[in-house]
């Protein structure tokens, strides 16, 4: 969280970040229900009769979106979210999302009417039992999947007036519950943030265009010059693997790219990316001879080491597949997947270099 500022032509900044700590949420023993004591595993029947299990079990941690939302505004706005403080706002990310461009969702958000990025979740939820998630009145029950379309397949980032946050996250919250015990797969609590809203009476003017990394096609080049732009990113990053500058952060994830190209602001760091490079040749295209050699270079977040940023760890390099039996990527996704080792490499380089020991080893602690 951050606290924000403005200057005299109306833009508005963060002049001081804030860290605001909650419990983990994550346990949905406590929740009671038929599936509190394990011995009972969550299923779901898909529309062609197929059976799903989920993998989390009675561990859920993306009930924290819900409940992290809660306990931060109630702390900052009070159980009935009306404080002053409340004429702000907010912009609800995942940790796993990277900063690439400037954020602005183009559209005025204001009380009754959030902002959000449009996901391909669809109306499924809508052939949920609704009565056990949102109660038997609930304006829910009457959503139609054209309105989920226009207004409720949504994801962050939300972006939610201040006087809306602590009424929108405590029914998000309420509803993730049953939602999960009846959808015990990724997204469940996606799908209980679009009931919450729909409850609500929350309808979110839904916006393209503002991550990339998954759940979205990867973004095309508007026009030529973007894809020559684009493609020359690529190429300039596969330069600077040949000649061993991996390591390099310069301006952070930003610098990956080369103008007039302008990537979407976030990129959601959600799966592996990929990169073979043949190291056959070098830095300028020419051939070496000999035998021949490529290399498969990826990232994934879970293979980070937890105590990166300490000053003692060595600067981040991507990993090498040495069996090297990756997916050849093509065209667009093959820029991009370079692209998208490029920016988490270097921010996390850039986050180590702009730091010095002694702050760093305390954000690790």
């Amino acid at each position: 969280a951050g606290v924000g500022g403005g200057d005299a032509d109306g833009e508005q900044y963060v002049t001081r970040p804030e860290l605001h700590f909650t419990p983990d949420f994550s346990y949905m023993s406590v929740y009671g229900g038929p599936y509190a004591d394990g011995t009972k595993q969550r299923a779901f029947v898909n529309r062609m009769g197929k059976v799903q299990y989920g993998n989390f079990g009675n561990r859920y941690k993306f009930n924290n979106k819900p409940n992290g939302l809660l306990h931060w505004s109630e702390h900052r706005y009070g159980k009935s979210g009306s404080s002053s403080l409340a004429d702000e706002i907010i912009v609800l990310i995942d940790p796993d999302f990277l900063f690439l461009a400037p954020f602005d969702i183009g559209i005025t958000v204001k009380p009754g009417r959030p902002a959000a990025a449009k996901y391909g979740l669809g109306a499924q939820w809508l052939d949920f039992n609704l009565t056990a998630i949102c109660g038997a009145d609930s304006p829910c029950l009457r959503t139609t999947s054209d309105e989920v379309g226009r207004h409720y397949s949504a994801g962050p980032p939300y972006v939610v007036h201040g006087r809306d946050a602590v009424r929108l996250a405590r029914k998000w919250a309420q509803f993730v519950p049953p939602t999960y015990d009846q959808y015990p797969l990724l997204y469940a609590e996606l799908y209980a943030y679009s009931a919450a809203a729909a409850h609500l009476d929350l309808p979110h003017d839904l916006a393209n265009d503002l991550f990339t990394g998954c759940m979205v096609g990867w973004p095309g080049p508007k026009d030529k010059t973007q894809e020559e732009a684009l493609a020359e990113s690529m190429e300039t990053y596969v330069r600077t693997v040949l000649t061993g500058g991996m390591i390099e952060h310069r301006g952070g994830p930003s610098s990956c790219f080369v103008p007039p190209y302008v990537p979407p602001p976030f990129l959601h760091l959600c799966q592996r990316y990929t990169m073979r490079v043949s190291h056959d040749i070098d830095a300028n295209g020419n051939g070496k001879g000999g035998e021949s050699q490529s290399k498969t270079y990826f990232y994934a977040k879970r293979r980070v080491d937890h105590d990166i940023l300490k000053c003692s760890h060595t600067p981040f390099e991507p990993f090498v597949d040495d069996g090297g039996k990756e997916k050849l990527h093509t065209g667009v996704a093959k820029s991009w997947n370079a692209l998208a080792i490029c920016a988490a490499s270097r921010a996390i380089n850039f986050a180590k270099g702009e730091s010095n020991c002694e702050s760093n080893d305390k954000i690790s602690q």
